[in-house]
């Protein structure tokens, strides 16, 4: 992260993909002592040190998407802020995760029934799912705009959630953690 950071300082977006979801409610994994007092803390430390504008996972195959998440120094070790879908989100605070569900529908597993602070939503609608990252550029602002469907019928799933932001260079950093 910290290499992508100093080559790429002046990045318009900078999206990270993992494995294993941080901030989702899926039953067999986000919840697990090693996810929320080990890996949660130090990864959101580093997302928010690093100015990355949205998170993509996987792993509990169920789909999620996160309030914005900042690094908070606290017992907790992160912040949710207000997102709203449907509108623009006009330079936010914080990252934004998405948990995908699964696109050949192998897995499809179940989620915690809990109101966590950090989901802002979530569904389990037991098919095949895909979501798309569209960027746009207009005058000084670039935009992305990010939706979530059924793979067989097309059907919207979730979104538009609307990110903007003053542009700098018009460059998107894709960062992929192993």
């Amino acid at each position: 992260m910290r290499q992508a950071y100093l080559k790429y300082p002046d990045t318009d977006w900078r999206i990270a993909m993992f494995h294993h979801d941080i901030y989702g409610n899926g039953k067999y994994h986000s919840q697990d002592d090693y996810i929320t007092m080990k890996l949660r803390p130090c990864l959101t430390e580093l997302i928010s040190k690093y100015k990355f504008d949205l998170v993509i996972n996987g792993h509990d195959h169920v789909y999620s998407a996160s309030y914005f998440i900042s690094y908070e120094d606290s017992a907790k070790g992160y912040d949710p802020k207000e997102i709203v879908k449907e509108k623009v989100n006009e330079n936010p605070n914080g990252t934004f995760y998405i948990t995908g569900n699964c696109s050949s529908g192998s897995k499809l597993y179940g989620y915690v029934e809990k109101d966590f602070d950090y989901v802002y939503n979530y569904n389990q609608t037991y098919t095949s799912s895909f979501g798309t990252l569209d960027f746009e550029k207009e005058e000084d602002k670039v935009r992305l705009t990010i939706n979530y469907y059924e793979v067989d019928t097309h059907r919207k799933i979730d979104g538009p959630y609307i990110i903007e932001k003053s542009e700098k260079n018009y460059n998107i950093i894709f960062l992929y953690i192993n």
